[in-house]
């Protein structure tokens, strides 16, 4: 749709940032208060599928209307809760499949990122053995 597709849209563009941050505000919440119980790699994981539904769930709708209005429909086909809900359909088995692989990202991120750090740290002690050991000699 180009440049003019995004002006066409850009009010909803914004309401789905909105929902992205508010995916990565309960993401934080969750993963901090529940890595006590769960563990570290349970409660990445835990966090991000939750923040990840929660961000599909709130911004289906939207992602609805921007594509409904971008190509020329009516954004609700009438005043009426059940054409309200509709802006919810197709939601389903996709939004818990995509919340699943974002939450086993997340995991992966989270592990791949304590090996990494590990590494640094090994690496660190290293040095500073060879650089000890070397000022003694």
């Amino acid at each position: 749709h180009g440049l003019g597709g995004f002006f066409k849209g850009w009010r909803f563009s914004i309401a789905l940032r909105c929902g992205s941050a508010a995916a990565i505000v309960i993401y934080d919440l969750f993963r901090v208060r529940c890595s006590g119980i769960l563990g570290r790699d349970a409660s990445n994981f835990f966090a991000g599928t939750l923040g990840r539904l929660c961000d599909v769930c709130i911004g289906h709708p939207f992602r609805t209307m921007r594509s409904r209005q971008q190509q020329g429909h009516s954004i609700l086909t009438s005043w009426t809760f059940s054409s309200f809900l509709g802006l919810w359909c197709g939601i389903g088995l996709i939004a818990i499949a995509d919340a699943i692989k974002i939450g086993i990202r997340f995991l992966l991120i989270e592990r791949t990122r304590l090996i990494l750090q590990w590494g640094l740290d090994w690496m660190g002690s290293m040095k500073r053995r060879s650089w000890m050991h070397a000022k003694t000699e």
